[in-house]
């Protein structure tokens, strides 16, 4: 039972992880490009 919380535990951690470094590329990406480059 506690083998079961602590691999659930890891892999909330995992994805969380995964997400947030996916939203920062994305955000360091979005400002390393200007503006009017995009359009």
């Amino acid at each position: 039972m506690n083998n079961m919380k602590k691999v659930i535990l890891s892999e909330l951690i995992d994805t969380s992880l995964v997400r947030f470094e996916v939203l920062r590329g994305n955000a360091t990406a979005s400002i390393s490009t200007p503006y009017y480059k995009k359009t």
